[in-house]
């Protein structure tokens, strides 16, 4: 696959959280929420599986792996921003 479709599908799920994420922000509460944050993770295996092919559980290993990994960096940018905003203050 060319780098550009990667670059394209990584855009189109970063939108997809970005209003899910939202939204679960918005309601705060109830069975909805929880509903919400499982339709994000069925989203993302379903996609990928749609987009790469391959097998259900090997598709739904790769999301919690990329999952896991894609938390900690946010993690790590999240902890970075928050330190050079203090320090810069």
């Amino acid at each position: 696959r060319l780098y550009g479709e990667h670059l394209v599908f990584a855009a189109h799920n970063h939108a997809f959280l970005f209003l899910a994420g939202s939204l679960i922000t918005l309601l705060s509460r109830g069975w909805l929420v929880g509903g919400l944050a499982m339709w994000m993770f069925v989203y993302l295996v379903w996609s990928t599986r749609v987009v790469y092919g391959g097998r259900w559980l090997g598709m739904a290993l790769r999301a919690v792996v990329l999952g896991i990994a894609y938390l900690i960096l946010f993690a790590f940018v999240t902890i970075g921003l928050v330190i050079a905003a203090v320090l810069l203050r």
